[in-house]
């Protein structure tokens, strides 16, 4: 029963491999300062995100992107991550069709202003979660091929170091909102 309640939470978070918020970090749980990174978050096993799961596993949760105008060229992508493994794991690519370039980024304070940077990969602890949003870790899409619709979904692919290749529906969404749990 736990595992039938368990799937039809997930399916309805729109996914089809979930995992576990991540944080860019080095093997040694510290900020990696060539290649930005925050923070990892600790699980709390038995309430994650509404879904009560002692289940071991990755999971991605609540993948989307926002709505882009017609001429718009870049567009990005939010999801959390979270790790219910004993191991570490790494986010180490991304791909999807709809731009010409696909790249893992983040945002970092320097000297009083807000940079984006592009990062190898996002060290994923055993145990923890990792958020992408606006402002933070997302996914970048440069160079996009059409404009992103309201409503509509498109596939993305994560490889993780250990957990392989993992390929969720990613939701467009009205800028501003993000996706829901139904």
């Amino acid at each position: 029963m736990k595992k039938l309640i368990l799937t039809a939470a997930i399916s309805a978070l729109c996914f089809v491999n979930s995992g576990t918020t991540v944080h860019a970090m080095d093997d040694h749980g510290h900020h990696d300062h060539h290649h930005p990174t925050t923070e990892s978050v600790p699980l709390n096993m038995h309430d994650h995100h509404g879904l009560h799961t002692d289940e071991a596993g990755l999971f991605v949760l609540k993948p989307y992107a926002f709505a882009t105008a017609k001429m718009q060229k870049n567009g990005a992508i939010f999801f959390d991550i979270h790790n219910h493994l004993e191991d570490n794991d790494r986010l180490i690519g991304v791909s999807s069709d709809v731009s010409d370039v696909i790249e893992m980024h983040t945002h970092s304070h320097e000297d009083g202003i807000m940079k984006m940077r592009e990062v190898e990969n996002y060290f994923i602890p055993a145990k923890s979660a990792l958020t992408f949003e606006p402002m933070g870790h997302h996914i970048m899409l440069i160079g996009l091929k059409s404009q992103l619709e309201e409503g509509q979904s498109f596939p993305l692919t994560l490889t993780f170091e250990k957990a392989g290749k993992k390929t969720l529906n990613v939701m467009i969404v009205k800028p501003g909102e993000k996706a829901h749990n139904h």
